[in-house]
């Protein structure tokens, strides 16, 4: 196949500290540049026009755009502006890994896959922001002018076909200060600010008492439209989702007994045991690298557990796990559909499963029959709006997660906790079966 071309398509505003990393990084990989600036007042498109002229900078495609406050509107006008047979978004605070660099052409050489999401690392003064280490973007898709973003805010890509998730990088770096300033411009221009945001003597800031009033009332189905691509997944590829978290699993380190230390969500979780189920036995569901139900174990809330995933280097991160905490534990491969309902469990145990189980209703019916009478499930979700991956098929706010849950369980309990301040808000749920 013949070497495809590539534009880097980039919307911008008063980037004048990170416009340079960004252009340095990435120039001598990609065919065209193409740019457009939203009205910076700083040396933003100074310094984009000085890297123009460095020795081997691409065609340069510079243009302005006034901001309506619609950021897929501005995505899709600079894509418009691109002539390279696949193109690549990318904004002024990221880098690129080399590895991904290096990989860029032979990903456009694919004939099948028509975009690419790749894990986004991101991290304020040099420290990683989201509680779970990383996220997905999808920002390389062919230039054929049916894919295109949707929504105002939170933009997501629609009109393609075969997504494919890429375990390379996007560095997504910056300082505090870059950040409070960003947060200012977009929701001062009228971007909806996150949970918990308001404007006090002039500035935003986070007030964690807030309460939010739950606007999506429908289990399985996202918060936003029903063409946006976040809903589901509805081509889901379940095998290729296997593979792809088997090689995510194989970064999953084995831990040592130093660092058994719960997260809030899971000591939640943990104080109902105690309370209530001290000396059970439980079945953990997805159970990564084995700390929570060694952690258990360890503490003496449950005498006997069993763990399964659908990753065999998760297993064998728990094993080592187990080994070296020395406790008792089996680990099994197995999806839920698959697991034996021979055994009864008193507690099932599920931390950041639900939102990626294809078929969730048929799985609650199987949780359900894994449970004793009387016996708890637990675990906790994504708040809606607090991240987005495309291996997330579903969304749940506090009620319809309740919604769902009581089809199945009683005594249902959805909890809103926010992990970090970021704010990171997951959904602590418990349920029992009668």
């Amino acid at each position: 196949m013949e070497k495809q071309t590539i534009s880097l398509c980039m919307i911008i505003q008063d980037e004048e500290e990170c416009i340079g990393r960004a252009l340095e990084n990435v120039y001598r990989y990609v065919d065209e540049i193409v740019i457009v600036d939203s009205g910076s007042m700083d040396n933003t498109l100074t310094i984009v026009n000085e890297y123009s002229k460095k020795e081997g900078f691409p065609p340069l495609k510079l243009d302005s755009h006034p901001f309506e406050g619609d950021f897929s509107m501005q995505r899709n006008y600079c894509i418009s502006l691109a002539t390279g047979d696949w193109i690549f978004i990318f904004d002024a605070d990221e880098t690129l890994d080399q590895d991904l660099l290096n990989n860029l052409q032979r990903l456009c050489q694919n004939e099948f896959h028509d975009l690419y999401a790749f894990e986004r690392r991101t991290r304020i003064d040099g420290h990683l922001a989201n509680l779970c280490n990383f996220d997905f973007h999808a920002r390389l898709f062919k230039n054929n002018g049916k894919i295109k973003y949707v929504g105002k805010t939170h933009e997501s890509l629609t009109g393609y076909e075969h997504l494919q998730l890429v375990n390379a990088t996007i560095n997504h770096d910056k300082k505090a200060e870059w950040q409070q300033k960003d947060n200012e411009r977009v929701w001062d221009m009228g971007q909806q600010p996150p949970p918990g945001w308001r404007k006090v003597d002039g500035r935003w800031q986070y007030f964690r008492e807030i309460l939010e009033t739950p606007t999506y009332h429908s289990p399985d189905k996202s918060a936003w439209s029903e063409d946006d691509p976040r809903v589901a997944l509805h081509s889901f590829d379940e095998e290729g989702f296997r593979q792809w978290y088997n090689q995510f699993a194989f970064q999953l380190p084995a831990i040592t007994e130093e660092y058994l230390g719960l997260s809030p969500k899971e000591q939640m979780v943990a104080d109902v045991i105690a309370t209530e189920y001290k000396g059970s036995n439980a079945l953990d569901i997805g159970c990564g690298n084995g700390k929570v139900l060694v952690s258990l174990l360890k503490q003496g809330l449950i005498v006997d557990g069993c763990g399964i995933d659908v990753s065999d280097a998760a297993v064998r991160a728990c094993r080592e796990t187990a080994s070296k905490c020395e406790v008792n534990a089996i680990f099994k491969v197995s999806s839920v559909e698959s697991w034996p309902i021979d055994r009864k469990y008193d507690v099932v145990i599920a931390f950041d499963i639900l939102e990626h189980l294809f078929s969730l209703r048929e799985d609650l019916h199987h949780i359900k029959a894994f449970l004793r009478v009387g016996g708890l499930f637990c675990g906790s979700v994504p708040w809606m709006r607090t991240c987005d991956a495309p291996t997330h098929l579903h969304y749940f706010s506090e009620e319809s997660l309740a919604n769902l849950l009581r089809e199945y369980f009683s005594d249902v309990k959805v909890t809103k906790i926010d992990l970090t301040g970021g704010p990171e808000y997951h959904l602590v749920f418990t349920g029992r079966k009668t």
